[in-house]
């Protein structure tokens, strides 16, 4: 419409908001709009010419990596250095030219530049089997972040470079990746109210991708946040993740693989208590994934049990931090110890942690007395109804709720001191 003035730059990007709503609601010439906004990458503006990436990222991914565009366009708005065709590679380009900008107009224009980077990576990661690329399409913004973080010494960017660093992350570029995360921390400069939000941005990222090679790269990720700055990483922040990873990448594994170097990093004397701290519930972590592969069934419909290696690194650890762990560590350990034996339906399992906390208890280890009461109870019930089991294997169902009920009457006291004192389940999905 030539009543429009169009060399106002704020004129077009309002333009771009209006073909994004118009494409959005899906009307009959929705392609030329799209088309449009394709366009509106290339302006001489840069502002304008992120508004139109942010706007793209509105669509699918597919749609914008496979759209190319004429390069011989006759438009004043319009700048094109070659004949490049393809839109994502011409935004992609654009961006970066962002990130190059010196002077006044560099703080707004890397900072604008960083979030159309980290809208482009939301895009990618939303199509499904992104996981699975050989290459990342991305990769070029990756190597334009790490030279911004090398020359800006903004708190504040560097921030949402780091952020972006977390949104662009792939199995395929892992090492690079982790290579930047480590050396930024080293450089200390973050904030710990920024880190802790970080710690977001990964529990948002690790949702997209719910995959086991790249839950590998996050605990990688993790570790290296812990072991550079341990007072940072708090239990409310990695609790969640580490739950998705668990549940939703299926990487309980590799999960615990990732608690013991934990547990098993040394530090100097000023970070031990942010190191010990952590390390209590980590233990409380370990039990509740005892819990939870106690109930796992495997293909043939059985349950892991004493000779699971899991299983059996898990109880290891309790234990032996139950006899060479401080009183608050051995309350720990003990509480632990008694919800795995509470809730566990292997019966070879409960005998085990029964005979360790009965040994414990006579060799002077802190094992409250309401659990070690609680556990000679419920063995004897066990005893008691195996007479039953042998000659009738199938219970009726008046025996079966007496024996749900006689259970109950002997949990209910000890278990409210065991969920009170470890705070939150961590896995409740058995």
């Amino acid at each position: 419409d030539s009543s429009i003035n169009f060399e106002d730059h704020l004129t077009r990007k309002y333009f771009i908001k209006i073909c994004v709503s118009l494409v959005s609601s899906k009307i009959n010439d929705e392609e030329e709009f799209y088309t449009a906004i394709c366009y509106m990458v290339n302006d001489i503006n840069l502002s304008v010419a992120l508004e139109a990436i942010q706007g793209l990222c509105s669509f699918e991914w597919e749609r914008l990596r496979d759209k190319e565009i004429d390069p011989n366009c006759d438009s004043e708005f319009l700048k094109f250095k070659d004949n490049t065709r393809r839109v994502l590679d011409i935004a992609i380009n654009k961006i970066i030219e962002g990130f190059a900008v010196k002077g006044k107009r560099a703080f707004p224009s890397i900072h604008a530049s960083t979030r159309a980077c980290i809208s482009l990576a939301k895009t990618y990661i939303s199509h499904i089997g992104h996981e699975k690329d050989q290459e990342h399409p991305l990769e070029k913004l990756l190597i334009a972040l790490s030279n911004v973080l090398k020359n800006t010494k903004n708190i504040r960017l560097r921030f949402y470079i780091t952020k972006a660093f977390i949104w662009l992350s792939h199995v395929n570029k892992s090492q690079f990746i982790l290579s930047v995360l480590e050396a930024e921390y080293k450089f200390n400069l973050i904030s710990k109210k920024n880190f802790q939000n970080i710690f977001e941005e990964v529990k948002l990222r690790v949702k997209e991708t719910p995959d086991l090679n790249f839950a590998k790269l996050i605990l990688e990720i993790l570790y290296t946040f812990w072991k550079i700055r341990p007072e940072l990483v708090t239990y409310d922040k990695i609790l969640p993740i580490l739950e998705i990873l668990s549940n939703e990448c299926d990487a309980s594994k590799e999960l615990l693989q990732y608690l013991f170097r934990i547990l098993d990093f040394g530090f100097s004397h000023e970070k031990k208590c942010s190191k010990l701290n952590l390390h209590r519930q980590i233990y409380i972590i370990l039990g509740e994934i005892a819990i939870n592969l106690s109930y796992k069934i495997d293909n043939n419909g059985n349950t892991p049990d004493l000779n699971s290696r899991s299983l059996l690194s898990i109880l290891v650890r309790l234990e032996k931090h139950l006899f060479l762990g401080s009183l608050e560590d051995q309350r720990i350990c003990s509480y632990s110890l008694a919800k795995i034996f509470f809730q566990s339906n292997d019966i070879d399992l409960k005998y085990h942690i029964f005979e360790f906390l009965d040994s414990a208890r006579y060799n002077g280890i802190f094992v409250p007395k309401i659990i070690q009461t609680t556990l000679n109870e419920i063995i004897n019930l066990n005893n008691n109804w195996k007479d039953v089991k042998s000659n009738n294997k199938n219970l009726t169902e008046d025996q079966k709720n007496q024996i749900n009920d006689e259970s109950l009457a002997f949990l209910s006291p000890v278990l409210s001191i065991c969920v009170n004192s470890t705070k939150e389940t961590m896995f409740n999905n058995h």
